[in-house]
């Protein structure tokens, strides 16, 4: 997120259960929810990459959890491959 090799420490959820019916319907491809620390740095311009994985999401939308600056809920989506 904060450049190459920098990572930060968050949760990882995938879209599960009823969210993946939603997902279809908005054509969303492999969306998920990231909880993380408050960072000023983090909008809808970057890139994100799990772990080592070489696949990129992108970021959909930033919550500032409750305006606090604690907690982060950003939902992301994979990028489509370039044609």
């Amino acid at each position: 997120m904060f450049g190459e090799g920098k990572a930060i420490r968050c949760k990882w959820v995938n879209a599960h259960g009823s969210e993946v019916f939603v997902a279809l319907q908005q054509l969303l491809r492999e969306p998920a929810t990231i909880t993380c620390r408050y960072s000023a740095k983090i909008n809808r311009t970057l890139e994100v990459q799990k772990g080592s994985d070489t696949e990129l999401y992108e970021i959909i939308s930033v919550d500032d959890v409750e305006e606090r600056h604690k907690w982060m809920e950003i939902k992301v989506q994979r990028k489509e491959a370039a044609r």
